[in-house]
């Protein structure tokens, strides 16, 4: 599910003083803009209609084409026949050498639903164009072309990310720089009848453009993590000052010659002080890549009240336990989909109702109990009352 580099051993200097520190600037330099590139291919997906918990499910592949007229390779997995004319999507946004594939791990939790999920391989990723990445700079205005196409498709209705690494640096700042770029040009003074004209012409609401965000073990500063990289390289303290101080100066020109953009570019907890949206914060305790602090800083300054921040055991690439997906489904679900009016077959309408994260445990439990499996169920009816305790005691960092 996550970025398959990032665990990799890092590589070791040799030579001279200034051999080392040179070849240090290059390993820096390429772990930022060209780490391995994820290959594929299309039969790793599987059939394009497949069956989910009761939905038939298509998976449509297609192009969208950002603003450096790169083309991004897509594919949309929705219900079809689809229940309604537009539908929630789920647009999951990979890490930095990994692709669209990995959009695959996000189905169990928002498919179930009755809602879409929207793979992209990102500029510089996977099939898509482009010959570096740039870890959300550009990626951010990949997405903002994404939610477009989709706004213009016709068949969406609310819109939610889900970022992990560098993808959660890209959904970050895509809403509290990119979002808060577009209401800043909107004129301060303007009717509701012509905004709501204007925006059904552009086929974009962007008062509403994404409703929330999970993002998982993001990182608060480009500068930060560099240093963090260095960090791991276990140099002398004297080479080690000398990449810190000069180093990275030399980094930075690299980076600014050959992709476009500075390091100081990317800072996702300054975008946060900007984001309003709700949002779900996931981190592993063991990540030595990406350290936890990092999304403890972002949640420190993210400006929306509404927002939490999961630790959990693993390390960076590490696969999320089945709690912590419980975390994602009841988060999508109160976020994207409760209080939405549905018909039933009578006819007669009514509203989806929020979804209790310890209810649903405690229902899961019972489920187990049914099928005598005491232990498993055990396991599901303790989460539910630790989790009851600790947001009772403020344990769980939660505003």
């Amino acid at each position: 599910m996550a970025d398959p580099t990032l665990s990799a051993g890092q590589p070791k200097p040799s030579g001279g003083l200034l051999g080392n520190s040179d070849q240090m600037v290059e390993s820096l330099v390429q772990m930022i803009i060209r780490p391995p590139r994820s290959e594929y291919t299309m039969e790793q997906f599987g059939d394009r209609t497949f069956n989910c918990q009761g939905w038939k499910i298509k998976r449509d592949d297609f192009e969208v084409t950002n603003g450096r007229g790169q083309n991004l390779k897509c594919s949309l997995f929705y219900p079809d026949p689809r229940p309604v004319p537009k539908l929630p999507c789920v647009i999951y946004l990979h890490g930095n050498a990994s692709s669209r594939l990995e959009a695959l791990s996000a189905l169990p939790c928002v498919l179930p639903a009755g809602m879409m999920v929207l793979g992209v391989d990102l500029s510089g990723s996977g099939m898509s164009d482009g010959d570096y990445i740039s870890l959300g700079y550009h990626e951010k205005n990949d997405v903002e072309c994404v939610v477009e196409y989709l706004r213009r498709a016709g068949h969406t209705s609310k819109i939610a990310l889900w970022g992990r690494s560098m993808g959660a640096a890209t959904a970050l700042m895509y809403v509290g720089e990119v979002l808060e770029r577009k209401r800043a040009a909107l004129p301060e003074r303007k009717s509701k009848r012509k905004a709501a004209r204007e925006a059904s012409e552009a086929a974009i609401d962007i008062t509403t453009d994404v409703v929330c965000v999970v993002a998982d073990s993001g990182f608060s500063s480009l500068n930060d993590l560099a240093h963090d990289m260095v960090e791991k390289f276990g140099l002398p303290t004297l080479l080690k000052k000398s990449i810190m101080m000069y180093g990275m100066r030399q980094a930075n020109s690299k980076v600014k010659e050959r992709a476009h953009f500075e390091l100081d570019d990317l800072q996702p907890a300054r975008a946060a002080q900007h984001c309003t949206v709700p949002v779900l914060f996931i981190h592993g305790r063991h990540d030595d890549f990406i350290q936890p602090k990092h999304s403890e800083e972002i949640f420190r300054q993210y400006a929306g009240k509404d927002k939490t921040l999961v630790l959990c055991d693993g390390r960076h690439d590490a696969i999320r336990p089945q709690w912590v997906l419980d975390y994602v489904y009841v988060f999508f679900q109160n976020h994207i989909l409760a209080h939405t009016r549905v018909k039933g077959q009578d006819g007669a309408e009514s509203a989806i109702e929020p979804i209790s994260l310890p209810d649903f445990w405690k229902a899961r439990g019972n489920t187990l109990v049914k099928g005598q499996q005491w232990a498993a169920a055990k396991e599901w009816y303790g989460r539910a009352v630790q989790y009851v305790l600790d947001k009772r005691e403020g344990e769980l960092a939660e505003a």
